[in-house]
């Protein structure tokens, strides 16, 4: 009889030990699916990701902007502009870093004076195209303190905001360090957010090019 009953007594312990469980999971289960997802901040820059390194959102502005006008192409320039040599517009790139080569640098620029845009937006870009267009680059650090901050503008008055597009993300902004002051316009600055550093950086110029023109953004 006392063995029935400790038994009875340890089948009622299990269960509230079973029901504390499920509890516990359920809590873990409705914390976590609460809980704000963390921002990725992968730099894809594939047209698909809606992270904030991915471009769909652009592209979707693009194609707002100027629709049926847009095409994406998916193989490389050298291969597209002897596919297509009617091809006239605008040959816009985005990535964290882009490289050409010597060909494919040259078919670009050739294609370009012929009164076409090249766009190039990137962290930092191949020696040749830098050398052609006579420019330097260089990186913008913060200050000594937490507020590693940047704030962008752009030149154009019609275009400028009152207080810029500040970025918090990263620690250092690339700019052009040296330009053709003859044959480029600048069209966009970057300095530190700090009281004491008002001093502007080139981050987007734009240079004519033959017929055509090129646009870098850093």
């Amino acid at each position: 009889k006392v063995i029935h009953q400790w038994s009875r007594r340890m089948r009622k312990k299990g269960g509230i030990y079973i029901v504390i469980a499920i509890f516990t999971v359920a809590l873990l289960m409705l914390l976590q699916y609460n809980k704000p997802k963390e921002v990725n901040w992968f730099p894809s820059y594939v047209a698909k990701h809606k992270i904030p390194y991915g471009t769909l959102v652009l592209n979707d502005v693009m194609q707002g902007l100027f629709p049926e006008k847009i095409t994406q192409v998916s193989i490389p320039p050298f291969e597209f502009l002897k596919k297509d040599t009617t091809a006239q517009g605008t040959y816009f790139f985005v990535n964290n870093t882009i490289k050409f080569g010597e060909a494919e640098m040259n078919g670009l620029l050739n294609w370009t004076s012929d009164g076409n845009t090249l766009f190039i937006a990137a962290n930092g870009f191949e020696q040749q195209l830098l050398d052609t267009l006579n420019l330097e680059t260089a990186n913008l650090y913060g200050e000594f303190n937490e507020d590693q901050s940047h704030r962008h503008e752009l030149v154009n008055p019609v275009l400028k905001s009152k207080t810029g597009h500040i970025f918090r993300k990263d620690d250092y902004a690339s700019y052009f360090r040296e330009i053709d002051t003859v044959l480029t316009t600048v069209v966009g600055t970057v300095t530190n957010v700090t009281e004491n550093d008002s001093l502007q950086h080139f981050d987007v110029i734009r240079q004519m090019f033959g017929d055509g023109e090129i646009i870098l953004s850093t």
